[in-house]
Formats: C-alpha cells, sequence, structure tokens
C-alpha cells in the first residue's frame, strides 16, 4: 500500500527557463552521449580515494570517489565499488545537483544497511582519504543516446540515483524530450532528491510522480495508491527504465512488455548483499 502525491506541485518550482537551460547545455563529461553501440569504457577499472561523504537521508548517504584516470559511464549503469579493507559492493553513478560534472568525480547514493559492512561504515570507519577502486561500468539499462522516443522513469529508493542521471542526461541532449518520472521511497523524508524532483518539475514537458509507502500522519495532499497506478498509457513508441525493489521493477516491465514498450530494468537487490559476509 502506498501514499502518493498527485503530481509535483508546480509553485514549488524554480523558473523554468532557468532550470531548462541549463540541462539544454550541450553535453558533456561523464554522462556524455556516446555512440548507442557503445556499452562500456575501454579502462577495465581505476584506482581512486573517497573524496567526500554527507547524509542525504536517514538511511541514504552520497559518496563521492575522486578517480585517478576518467572512466566513461553511460546514464544507466552500474558499477563494482570496492573501498580498500571493505568488501565490493555493486553502485549506480549518479550527477550531483549543484556541483558541476567532474571527469574525476563519481557519485553514488548509498543506503545504509542495518549491521552492513560497507554502509554502516560510511562516515565512521570509511571516510575521506581512504583507497577505493571501480570496476568497469556495466547494464544494459543505459540512456540511449540520439532519440526522441517518450522516457518513463521508474525507481525506488537509491534507483533514483540512476533516474536522475537518465534524466539529466537526456534533457541536455534534448531540452523538449516528453519525460514521466515516478520516484517511490519508503517516507516522505526519504525522498532525498527532492530539489532533483524539484528542477524536473520546472520543465513544461516533464511529468513528475513522487510515491511513498507510508505517513507519519494523515495528509491531505497524499492518498493510498500503488505506484503502477502512475504509470502512463504507454505505446510501442515509449521507452521505459526501470531502477530499485525486485516488485516494482517487475510490474514496471509487465506494463510495459503488454504495451509492447521498450523497457530496460535493473532490479537492485543490494540491501541483502549488504548484510551478507
Amino acid at each position: 500500500m502506498s501514499f502518493a502525491i498527485r503530481s509535483f506541485p508546480r509553485n514549488l518550482s524554480v523558473e523554468c527557463s532557468a532550470e531548462s537551460a541549463q540541462f539544454a547545455l550541450p553535453a558533456r563529461g561523464a554522462f556524455a552521449p556516446v555512440p548507442s553501440d557503445k556499452k562500456a569504457s575501454s579502462i577495465g577499472s581505476v584506482t581512486g580515494r573517497v573524496h567526500a561523504i554527507r547524509n542525504l537521508a536517514a538511511d541514504m548517504v552520497k559518496v563521492v570517489i575522486s578517480t585517478d584516470e576518467q572512466l566513461e559511464i553511460l546514464p544507466g549503469q552500474h558499477v563494482q565499488v570496492c573501498i580498500s579493507g571493505f568488501p565490493s559492493r555493486v553502485y549506480s553513478p549518479t550527477v550531483p545537483l549543484k556541483e558541476p560534472v567532474d571527469n574525476r568525480k563519481i557519485c553514488f547514493h548509498v543506503r545504509r544497511v542495518a549491521n552492513g559492512r560497507v554502509s554502516s561504515a560510511l562516515g565512521a570507519a570509511i571516510g575521506p582519504g581512504r583507497k577505493a577502486s571501480i570496476s568497469r561500468p556495466e547494464g544494459s539499462a543505459f540512456l540511449r543516446p540520439g532519440l526522441s522516443n517518450r522516457l518513463v522513469l521508474v525507481s525506488s529508493g537509491a534507483g533514483f540515483a540512476s533516474v536522475w542521471s537518465i534524466a539529466h542526461a537526456a534533457l541536455r541532449e534534448n531540452a523538449e524530450r516528453e519525460i514521466v518520472v515516478i520516484a517511490e521511497a519508503k517516507h516522505r523524508g526519504d525522498l532525498y532528491l527532492a530539489n532533483a524532483l524539484v528542477r524536473l518539475a520546472a520543465c513544461p514537458n516533464v511529468r513528475v510522480h513522487p510515491v511513498i509507502r507510508a505517513a507519519d500522519k494523515p495528509q491531505s495532499a497524499f492518498w493510498i495508491n500503488n505506484p503502477l497506478v502512475f504509470m502512463p498509457r504507454l505505446s510501442p513508441d515509449d521507452i521505459v527504465h526501470a531502477f530499485g525493489a525486485p516488485l516494482l521493477v517487475e510490474g514496471v516491465a509487465s506494463v510495459a512488455r503488454t504495451a509492447g514498450a521498450l523497457c530496460y530494468a535493473e532490479p537492485f537487490v543490494a540491501a541483502e548483499l549488504e548484510a551478507t559476509p
């Protein structure tokens, strides 16, 4: 069961023209478009150090790793991150909201897991300066450049990191591209990148639906529903990307399959893996 906002309030958005202009800049940096048949960087892996760690929400942390070499990453791909002294984990890079994209800094959003060997150490045993390595990017749920099809981007939890990077790159390439974003979180406070949602909602061609699964107290702006209810009527021309909880991702893929739409799905199981030795 879920509570959901009907759509993101326009009165919370910044000036559309200013934000659209930022998205419309020629794409460059870590998320610049590349030929659609190029799926990963030719570099096997890169080394670097933890640059910064910052809490985004009660159970979400931002980790930035500075690398010795540039690693070409497509929006929506994932990498193996190994921080010195800790087991490796699979994380999805994203783009920062305020800072400019830096080819030598890779940003991740990591969900803290109780007793997690890596996530619970972030900001404690793991701090700035610790050595790290990042593997060659993998995954097929990346943004295909050069297309104008409507994008439907669905996420839960840390899956929003991938959705944000895809939406950011797509709007930088084509500021008029139609996009629907459905971002699910457990609680209202877990919509940790609300500013990113506001920025997206500022574009008239982007529809944003922030969905939460629980509310601390009744609020008239919310009602019980399922995130899949906010899926628009799909056509074979639509392109769908889904990241997050397996049940949600499977549901989105089923809706897309019924409509004959392309769907690139990546279920996140990092929470279960994180708690293992």
